[in-house]
């Protein structure tokens, strides 16, 4: 009797300890797939069109502000994630833009497009 108590214990402690884990589920892969995907094209896009001569202070400086958004959204969007407890190393498939990409990688992207705008100002 008191094996079988021992035994449903560790059944009980196993399956407590699996439910507990945080998931990267279908919803969450979606958006951080989606707010990643939207940092690096719209980074992309200010790397080409930032230097195009037409463009007024006025539109780069609101082209550079969407841009800087869009990152910021990405980084806490990410950080959520690890504060939910997904690890660092956890792969998000980002659309046909990246096969996998982590949060670390994906986190640290964000900051240094971040740092790069702010720095620009």
């Amino acid at each position: 009797m008191q094996k079988a108590l021992l035994t449903l214990g560790w059944v009980i402690l196993m399956a407590s300890q699996a439910i507990a884990k945080p998931l990267l589920t279908p919803r969450l892969q979606d958006k951080l797939a989606e707010t990643i995907f939207n940092a690096a094209s719209s980074y992309s896009l200010y790397e080409g069109f930032i230097q195009d001569p037409q463009l007024t202070p006025s539109d780069k400086s609101k082209f550079t502000e969407a841009v800087l958004n869009n990152s910021k959204i990405c980084k806490q969007t990410v950080e959520d994630a690890l504060n939910q407890g997904l690890p660092p190393s956890t792969t998000i498939k980002v659309y046909d833009v990246f096969d996998k990409i982590t949060l670390a990688e994906a986190l640290s992207s964000c900051q240094e497009i971040i740092d790069h705008l702010n720095v620009q100002d």
